[in-house]
């Protein structure tokens, strides 16, 4: 498609020998960004070792000796075109910079539309129908499928009592999508059976929109009865010694698991008092602003309270803590498991009601590169 693009081809080995030297921690579960940050030391690497090998460093080789060059001195020199020492510290402080931007694809659903299995009336308030036509159809008597998959989500403005205007982010569920035909009538007979006078103020919001929920940001998910699944969109940063503590102990759990070793010992460089500092600075984190908006924060006064029993336990129970309060803020979709420090096996649900006319909400939908967005407040629909 590009004629005159020249690709160059750079191996993992080399991109990481150069952060290992420069100290450049990669922890890839505190946030996102190392992604970019690798795509941007890989270029500055590849474009070194392309621009002084060739494609192939066999050729170089070819007319030099294989012991006429060091390659631990590679960055040492200037290399024309490619490298120069002086712009080493501009490298390593572009890598450290937190400004990369995060964006996620939005999609429709796919897939299955639901459970193949029929389940039992009174299951839930949305099953599908067993027939579209006919007195099976009824599931408030025969039952229907379970677990109906979401096409896209709808903003709804409909009425509620005593005059208050309602808006509700509904769910579109695929099997409605597939239907022929009708399907401006049929989204409005849909939503007439759950609310009173609706009205479509916005059509087609897909799964992984972004929103702003009173300050905080999260994607869009899924629906369960009236609740709306978010994920949560804030990326954690932490300063360098705690980024180096976080290293360690990233290190530790995945050695933990990949030998199947709940009993291994730390290493002796994870200590209680670096482990308390990252549990300190966690919990300050999640009761900052940028939390507020979502029901993760309401794990801030547990946390708070149980620092003590989080003291006491041995090094490698708090690693396992710190994981878990880590995954909290994560930018994924994962449960937390507070039984060490006597809590819950499944906390930090994120979610919110589908009445979102209460609520300071807006949607945000971003450019594939993140560069330009439209912010839609939700409020504004309200009459």
């Amino acid at each position: 498609m590009l004629p005159d693009t020249e690709i160059v081809y750079t191996k993992a080995a080399n991109a990481n020998e150069f952060k290992d030297k420069n100290n450049l921690l990669k922890v890839r579960e505190l946030n996102d960004l190392h992604h970019a940050k690798d795509a941007y030391i890989n270029i500055v690497v590849g474009n070194v070792y392309n621009t002084k090998f060739n494609h192939n460093a066999a050729v170089f080789f070819r007319n030099n000796s294989i012991d006429s060059y060091n390659f631990n001195k590679l960055y040492e020199s200037d290399i024309p075109g490619a490298w120069r020492v002086a712009q080493k510290a501009d490298v390593l402080a572009t890598f450290q910079k937190n400004t990369c931007k995060v964006v996620r694809m939005t999609v429709n659903g796919h897939g299955a539309l639901f459970d193949v299995n029929p389940v039992v009336a009174g299951k839930n308030a949305d099953l599908v129908p067993l027939k579209k036509h006919g007195a099976i159809a009824d599931t408030s008597r025969y039952g229907g499928y379970n677990s109906a998959k979401t096409a896209y989500f709808v903003l709804v403005r409909s009425a509620g009592k005593a005059g208050k205007q309602l808006l509700s982010l509904d769910q579109w569920p695929l099997w409605m999508e597939k239907q022929p035909g009708g399907r401006p009538e049929a989204k409005l007979n849909y939503f007439s059976q759950k609310l009173t006078n609706p009205q479509i103020c916005i059509d087609r919001i897909k799964q992984n929109t972004l929103l702003c929920v009173n300050g905080s940001y999260a994607w869009l998910k899924g629906k369960t009865g009236n609740a709306i699944s978010l994920c949560n969109a804030n990326q954690l940063f932490l300063d360098g010694e705690n980024v180096q503590t976080l290293k360690l102990i990233s290190n530790y759990m995945r050695d933990r698991k990949t030998f199947n070793n709940p009993q291994m010992p730390a290493n002796e460089k994870i200590t209680a008092e670096n482990n308390l500092r990252l549990y300190d600075a966690l919990v300050q984190k999640l009761s900052s602003s940028l939390y507020a908006g979502l029901a993760i924060c309401g794990q801030v006064p547990f946390l708070k309270e149980k620092r003590p029993v989080f003291a006491s336990l041995s090094v490698e129970k708090q690693c396992c803590v710190l994981w878990e309060v880590l995954r909290l803020m994560q930018c994924n979709v994962g449960l937390s498991d507070f039984t060490l420090l006597g809590g819950v096996a499944n906390a930090g649900v994120t979610t919110i009601n589908k009445f979102i006319q209460d609520k300071n909400i807006k949607l945000i939908f971003q450019s594939p590169t993140g560069y330009y967005r439209t912010v839609v407040d939700v409020g504004r629909f309200l009459k």
